[in-house]
């Protein structure tokens, strides 16, 4: 197979696993009557326990205006509070609720149950080329540098060459 034809195979099977991702991720996510954005930061509080809206923002990859603005929904929804540090009156946490703690015990429990479908469907050794290929994947994509290729891409600015 010629690198092209490699290079197109391996971006098939990216997209096609990442549409079938996605189709399950709105299902259950139909299921709970949240968005994927809301489930995210639930999952990243439940994970993490309360935290700051910039902190939250940075570690589901999300600007802070969105992740403030998802988090009031969820306030809405009685899933997070906002809660004030005493020490210091500036300096705001977003937590989980009683509610949407007792409902993650439910997500949980439906991720764990794909997962093991998925260790139970796959042969030994499906499963272990699947992580060779997952870590292989990973350390390749930690060579490259996205911001060499996106630069390469931009067209120069003629105004800033004179």
């Amino acid at each position: 197979m010629t690198d092209e034809r490699n290079s197109m195979a391996i971006m098939d099977a990216f997209k096609c696993v990442n549409i079938k991702v996605r189709r399950m991720l709105l299902i259950f996510c139909k299921e709970l009557n949240l968005t994927p954005t809301q489930l995210d930061i639930l999952m990243q509080l439940h994970e993490s326990g309360a935290c700051k809206i910039g902190d939250l923002s940075a570690q589901c990859l999300m600007v802070e205006s969105n992740v403030s603005s998802t988090c009031s929904r969820l306030e809405k929804l009685g899933l997070v509070e906002r809660i004030r540090q005493t020490d210091d009156q500036r300096t705001v946490k977003v937590g989980l609720t009683d509610l949407a703690k007792s409902r993650m015990i439910y997500i949980v429990e439906i991720f764990e149950r794909f997962k093991n479908d998925v260790m139970r469907l796959a042969t030994e050794e499906e499963i272990l080329n699947v992580r060779h290929g997952l870590e292989s994947i990973n350390s390749l994509l930690d060579r490259v540098d996205f911001e060499l290729i996106f630069d390469s891409l931009r067209k120069p600015d003629p105004e800033s060459e004179n």
